[in-house]
């Protein structure tokens, strides 16, 4: 009473049992009340908590301690004596709102103590960094990560770099400069690489370097936002200066690939010729051979102290994971026996099957029917075109392992704008046909001779639709299946004769690259023979 007399409040009283005299809120407060009181007549309760209901498990609680709890507080001073008291004694009052800690009461100290998840954080801060003040005149890069840095100014605790981390899609012509991505190696030269090691019988290594667009400095001048939880505080407006490679930046994986190419030159590697990522280094009559993917490096060579000095070479300036002998690279399982090498890609066919449930359906013994080309059959039923080009997209990976089913998924992806039912009929044989076929693979037996061979062929009774032929080409190296192509005519041939021309004229194409390359490994194979099919068609 006196609290309202003070404050000007005038209080007003209503009957007992006479809710008609309430105000408009404490009336809508008794008409939400008697609501639940209904809805929990009819409603079952479940006497659970919602992530119990959600997970099927009851929360773990364990770790919550009682209010006033006594608790041991380990002293962290850093001028801590020798006979001083390494611990505090407290009680246990509650979780901090702001930090990752405990609130403990302390008679000596009122500070809120670090927990161990704030320790890591700690380290992480004890970097340094520098920001440099917005230019007008400077673009900026956005980024939603880390970047690290040097000083330019105020020092301040810096960020792991490690986890740098640019948005791409905002980098402009001007900025993000030319010549941005670096080269990877074909995977012509990938099969061609163990077709060498099978015939050399030696086995063949894997390494993957850890953090590789970290080792790059980049040459070009980057500033990137500070991003978000990274904000400095008494910097709120300066950027980051970008001086090392981080991933999606466009020019960090040129960066890495000249620093691992002038790493490798300087310790008496050379490039090949043709194809740059290939790295080549002889002692006396032996060859090291090393293949450079991005980040992921295949090696070999038939005397094994050279592949263990290369590793030890790699230790020295990276940090790498070894992976030891070569079984999965590339989506490619390879398997190095005593007799040969063995290519495949069964893990992924039986992915697929199962993706687009073919596991139990009725194989086929040819991926697709003998004379019966495809038309754009405008009559038929569409289907459902991502469907189409997903199936075709799983397939056009597959060819990198096997040829069997080149040809046909390279005719069915012609109808990935408008796929009919009798397209999609087909696209469905070739997962029979991987149904009952699903372990083929490629196998370079250890105990055949070197020699390349190449064959071409054109499908020109099949190009009804626009007249425009298919030409295929296949390469070997003593029976060892290397390269292979499947693609269409650009032009129109009036004739067979024309069409197996331009086919043969494709597959020395696909000749003279391979004939380039096997140069680095010491091979002279410039007079291949090319077979054609010039036999008259019935």
């Amino acid at each position: 009473t006196q609290f309202c007399d003070d404050k000007g409040i005038k209080r007003e009283y209503s009957l007992a049992r006479t809710p008609q005299q309430n105000g408009l809120a404490k009336r809508r407060n008794r008409t939400l009340i008697e609501a639940e009181r209904t809805m929990a007549l009819v409603t079952k309760p479940h006497n659970k908590t919602p992530y119990e209901l959600i997970c099927g498990r009851p929360p773990l609680i364990d770790f919550l301690k009682p209010f006033r709890c006594p608790v041991t507080i380990l002293n962290t001073r850093d001028n801590l004596g020798k006979f001083e008291d390494k611990a505090d004694e407290g009680y246990f009052v509650g979780y901090s709102v702001v930090s990752k800690v405990i609130r403990v009461f302390n008679k000596r100290r009122t500070k809120e103590q670090l927990g161990a998840g704030e320790d890591e954080k700690k380290k992480e801060l004890e970097r340094k960094y520098i920001l440099i003040p917005i230019c007008t005149t400077v673009p900026l890069i956005s980024q939603d990560a880390k970047d690290s840095v040097e000083d330019a100014g105020k020092k301040a605790p810096e960020v792991d770099a490690s986890e740098a981390s640019d948005n791409g899609h905002t980098q402009k012509e001007g900025i993000d400069y030319d010549e941005v991505f670096a080269p990877v190696a074909r995977i012509e030269a990938i099969r061609l690489f163990l077709a060498y090691a099978s015939f050399k019988d030696f086995v063949v290594y894997q390494m993957d370097v850890k953090s590789a667009f970290l080792y790059a400095k980049i040459k070009e001048e980057v500033y990137v936002c500070q991003p978000p939880s990274f904000e400095d505080p008494n910097f709120p407006y300066k950027v980051y200066k970008g001086e090392k490679g981080f991933y999606r930046l466009h020019q960090a994986p040129r960066a890495w690939y000249e620093t691992l190419s002038t790493y490798l030159l300087d310790n008496g590697f050379h490039k090949g010729q043709i194809d740059k990522t290939l790295f080549i280094k002889r002692h006396k009559d032996d060859i090291l051979l090393v293949q450079v993917y991005v980040d992921d490096i295949i090696f070999g060579s038939p005397k094994k102290e050279l592949s263990n000095e290369f590793e030890k070479l790699m230790h020295d300036k990276f940090q790498i994971s070894s992976m030891g002998k070569l079984s999965f690279f590339l989506g490619l399982q390879v398997k190095q026996k005593s007799d040969g090498i063995f290519i495949s890609q069964d893990k992924y066919v039986a992915g697929i099957l199962k993706k687009f449930d073919f596991v139990t359906v009725k194989i086929a013994s040819t991926p697709m029917k003998s004379n019966k080309p495809l038309i754009k059959d405008e009559e038929a039923k569409d289907v459902d075109v991502h469907l189409y080009r997903s199936m075709i997209g799983s397939l056009m990976y597959l060819t990198t392992s096997r040829p069997d089913i080149t040809f046909t998924v390279c005719d069915c992806a012609r109808f990935q704008v408008t796929p009919k039912t009798s397209h999609l009929h087909d696209v469905k044989r070739i997962f029979r046909y991987l149904k009952g076929q699903p372990k083929l693979g490629l196998w370079y037996p250890k105990d055949l001779p070197f020699d390349l061979e190449a064959y071409s062929d054109s499908d020109y009774a099949r190009a009804s639709l626009d007249k425009k032929s298919t030409i295929e080409g296949y390469q070997f190296l003593g029976k060892r299946l290397i390269s292979w192509q499947c693609k269409k005519h650009t032009i129109v041939a009036n004739s067979t004769i024309e069409t197996e021309y331009v086919a043969a004229a494709n597959c020395c194409g696909q000749v003279l690259w391979i004939q380039n390359q096997l140069l680095n490994y010491g091979f002279n194979l410039m007079n291949t023979k090319i077979y054609i099919d010039n036999v008259k068609p019935a």
